[in-house]
């Protein structure tokens, strides 16, 4: 008998998308490396689901463009599923520029037709990875009275829960990594997009910003300062 490509055969997972030979084909596989599989046609539906269960892993198969955004929009603003991986599976076209849009929305990875089942299952394979392996004590960080948990995708500040969207979130975790020292530009943009990081290094400003901003809401002062012609850095304010 041959070995589940994930080290959890049961790992369960959600497909939401129309039926299409496409959508038959990504359950089958999945099926057939003895994972179980929950499928809806739209989102809406799913949604119910959702609500009594928890998978390990979230397929969007061939939605339209605007469809996938809705998708990772709410399930990322979901406290109870931001945590839950949210792997796309794009129409063939999709643009560039789209697959940022999805990315940034909340969506944890994303193939564009044409692609190999073979490398489908792989990436599954390192979501679930993600997903399934044990808390360690490096995945919940702190400085002063700010904590971050990045199994939960959750941070609090002074006792209060902060909301941070996903490219946000990713900053802040590479930031707190190694607080007190000097960010570039290119590395923070790195953090949050990933390789699908857009040309424009002032995006970086942007999310920046917005973290601070959301970190003003506990009536703490700004962590974040700008080192002028060098990137930012993560520590208390000088005084």
């Amino acid at each position: 008998m041959s070995k589940p490509f994930v080290e959890n055969p049961s790992a369960h997972i959600l497909v939401i998308g129309k039926q299409s030979g496409l959508a038959d084909r990504v359950q089958n596989a999945l099926g057939s490396e003895r994972l179980q599989v929950s499928r809806f046609d739209r989102f809406d539906l799913a949604r119910s689901f959702l609500a009594e269960d928890h998978p390990d892993l979230i397929i969007a198969v061939l939605l339209s463009h605007v469809s996938l955004l809705h998708v990772c929009l709410n399930i990322r603003a979901d406290t109870r599923l931001r945590s839950i991986p949210l792997f796309v599976l794009a129409n063939k076209g999709t643009s560039s520029v789209q697959v940022v849009e999805v990315l940034n929305a909340g969506a944890d990875d994303c193939l564009v037709l044409p692609f190999s089942f073979p490398e489908m299952l792989m990436r599954c394979k390192a979501l679930l990875r993600r997903r399934i392996q044990p808390c360690s004590p490096t995945d919940v960080l702190n400085l002063e009275d700010m904590q971050l948990d990045r199994v939960e995708r959750a941070v609090k500040y002074g006792g209060r829960v902060i909301r941070l969207g996903t490219r946000e979130f990713n900053v802040l975790v590479a930031l707190m990594e190694r607080p007190g020292r000097v960010h570039s530009r290119p590395q923070l943009q790195k953090a949050g997009w990933g390789r699908f990081a857009p040309e424009n290094e002032r995006n970086v400003d942007a999310i920046v910003g917005r973290i601070n901003k959301a970190l003003a809401q506990a009536n703490r002062p700004h962590l974040i300062r700008a080192i002028r012609g060098l990137g930012y850095v993560l520590g208390m304010p000088r005084m």
